[in-house]
C-alpha cells in the first residue's frame, strides 16, 4: 500500500536523529579530544606529568598517532553544537535566559578550563578561551540578526547589517580567543541563516569548516552527517546536563593529569 507524502515525512522522521542523541554524539567527540589534549599534549608532551615520556607505554611512536587521531574526532563535535545551540535558540520560550545561562556557565567554566588547558586558575594572556563564551556570542549574533529583520529594512540593508554584526562578533570572539573563535561565530550565525534549509546548513557547513580538513582528514564532515539526519525531536530531557558536564569533565582530566603526575607514572 502507498503511503502519502505526509507519512512518509512523519515515518522520516521517527527514523532521524533526535536532539538528544546528537547531544551525546558531540559529547563523546569532544570528551575523546579533551582527553588527547588534556593528557597526552598537556600531560606528556608539555610534561606536566614528568615522567611519562619515560615509560615503555608513552615513548611509543604509535603516540603522536593515536594523538592526532583522537584530536581529528573530536572535531565532530563542535558543528553539532553549533547546530544544536540555532534549534535550542528557534525554540525557546526565554531567549534572554537562554543567553544568560550560557553565560554563567561560561564564567564557572573558564577556570576548570584554564587548570586544564593551562594549569593554572588565571591565565592573563589566555583571555576567555572556553566554548560557552562562543555559543554565547553565537546567541548573541542570532539575536541581533533577528533584531535586523523584524526592522524590515530593504533586502539591501539588511543582507549588510547582517554581514557587518557577523564581522563584529567574530572580531570579538577572535580578540577574547574563544574556542574556534570567528569560525564558530561564522557556523552559528549560517546554521541560524539557513534553518528552513538543511541541505543549506550543510553545505555552509563545509565552507566554514575547511580550514579544518588538513588536520582532521575531513573527520570533521562527519558531524555534518547526524545533522543532516535530525528528526526536529528533543529526545530525552537533559536541558542542565551538558552545562555541567563540560566545566565537570575539565576538572576531572586535569584532577587526573595530577594524580598521574603524583605517582610518577
Amino acid at each position: 500500500m502507498n503511503m502519502s507524502i505526509t507519512e512518509k515525512t512523519e515515518l522520516s522522521r521517527k527514523r532521524g536523529l533526535s536532539g538528544s542523541t546528537l547531544k551525546i554524539m558531540a559529547v563523546i567527540s569532544m570528551v575523546i579530544d579533551h582527553i588527547a589534549a588534556v593528557l597526552i599534549l598537556m600531560g606528556i608532551y608539555y610534561k606536566f606529568i614528568p615522567n611519562a615520556e619515560n615509560t615503555a607505554m608513552y615513548s611509543s611512536p604509535n603516540l603522536k598517532t593515536i594523538y592526532t587521531l583522537m584530536r581529528a574526532i573530536g572535531r565532530i563535535s563542535f558543528p553539532i553544537f553549533c547546530f544544536l545551540l540555532v534549534e535550542g535558540y528557534v525554540h525557546t520560550s526565554n531567549k534572554k535566559k537562554y543567553a544568560l545561562r550560557l553565560f554563567i556557565f561560561a564564567l564557572i567554566s573558564e577556570i576548570p578550563f584554564n587548570l586544564a588547558f593551562g594549569n593554572k586558575i588565571f591565565i592573563p594572556a589566555s583571555r576567555l578561551n572556553n566554548v560557552f563564551f562562543t555559543l554565547f556570542l553565537g546567541i548573541c549574533v542570532m539575536y541581533s540578526i533577528e533584531f535586523i529583520k523584524s526592522k524590515k529594512i530593504n533586502k539591501v540593508g539588511t543582507a549588510i547589517a547582517i554581514i557587518a554584526t557577523i564581522v563584529v562578533f567574530g572580531v570579538i570572539a577572535k580578540f577574547i580567543k574563544c574556542d574556534f573563535n570567528y569560525h564558530g561565530i561564522l557556523c552559528i550565525a549560517l546554521f541560524y541563516i539557513f534553518r528552513e534549509n538543511r541541505i543549506l546548513q550543510i553545505l555552509s557547513g563545509i565552507v566554514v569548516f575547511l580550514y579544518e580538513v588538513p588536520a582532521s582528514f575531513g573527520i570533521v564532515y562527519l558531524s555534518l552527517l547526524p545533522i543532516y539526519f535530525y528528526n526536529g525531536k528533543r529526545g530525552l530531557k537533559s536541558k542542565y546536563f551538558f552545562y555541567i558536564f563540560y566545566p565537570a569533565h575539565l576538572l576531572i582530566l586535569y584532577f587526573i593529569r595530577v594524580y598521574l603526575a603524583s605517582i610518577g607514572i
